[in-house]
């Protein structure tokens, strides 16, 4: 049997099969070194289910639902990465944001919690939009991005492998919930 080591790719950086950098940009950052699922947490945080966990962010935020508002630093880390990957978005949301064309709508948004999609839903807000954010999928969220968004004063209410009785709660909280 032969033994075959896979070459792989990341969003910014490329490895050859014997592990070595060829990159096209020396400055470009690797979505692996802020790759954050492997983090450790306290044996605490991983059996008490988050909707039975308090939870506040650095400025006493508390309208969301997250497994470990603790890991939003590596979140922030990966949507900064995503950012760097959608330029487009970007110069939208600096022309939008001085107008501030969504003040005063209040948008729910159900959709895979991702770095990408924090993008998105971190423009809307920049535009004057309130935003609440549920999971569309109980395996598909970025525990750390969603803490990132949480952190940032979004509501938001998802945790990768949550039980079907936990993703409906979590979608009634996003629907049903108070914008201001």
């Amino acid at each position: 049997a032969s033994y075959r080591r896979e070459k792989w790719r990341s969003r910014s950086m490329s490895m050859s099969s014997n592990g070595n950098d060829v990159s096209s940009s020396a400055g470009s950052r690797s979505s692996l070194s802020s790759y954050s699922s492997t983090g450790s947490s306290s044996d605490e945080e991983d059996v008490v289910n988050p909707r039975e966990r308090q939870q506040q962010s650095s400025n006493g935020f508390s309208d969301f639902c997250v497994k470990k508002i603790t890991r939003s630093g590596f979140g922030r880390r990966e949507i900064e990465i995503a950012e760097e990957e959608m330029p487009a978005l970007l110069l939208l949301r600096r022309k939008l944001s001085m107008e501030r064309s969504l003040s005063g709508a209040r948008v729910v948004v159900c959709t895979h919690i991702t770095a990408q999609s924090a993008v998105l839903i971190e423009t809307l807000g920049a535009c004057g939009a309130r935003v609440r954010v549920c999971s569309c999928n109980i395996h598909s969220t970025q525990n750390e991005v969603a803490a990132a968004l949480a952190e940032s004063g979004i509501s938001v209410f998802a945790w990768k492998n949550m039980t079907e009785k936990d993703f409906w709660l979590c979608i009634d909280l996003c629907v049903r919930g108070d914008f201001d």
